[in-house]
């Protein structure tokens, strides 16, 4: 039996938005989208392990299509996948 998640979008409101020292991100630059991406890639991962509907895969691919489009990137690339790697890449060089 699949259980059912209440939808990601609304229920943490502001949780992919990076604080800045000025308040929150206005969610425009790279930094936003691939931390947003990754986060989603993450919930939706773990709801698929679990066996949980949500609309968080979903979510997840369209940030990570926003991330690529920021990007000018190959759009051959698996977007989930693009995400997981770039951002690997960023946090190795924080």
């Amino acid at each position: 039996m699949r259980r059912s998640r209440p939808a990601v979008r609304g229920t943490r409101p502001g949780a992919a938005r990076p604080q800045t020292a000025a308040g929150v991100h206005d969610g425009s630059g790279r930094e936003f989208w691939l931390r947003k991406a990754a986060l989603l890639d993450r919930i939706a991962l773990s709801d698929e392990a679990d066996g949980i509907t949500s609309d968080a895969a979903d979510l997840a691919t369209r940030a990570a299509q926003r991330l690529m489009d920021l990007d000018d990137t190959d759009a051959t690339w698996d977007p989930r996948h693009y995400v997981r790697q770039q951002y690997a890449h960023w946090a190795k060089h924080q």
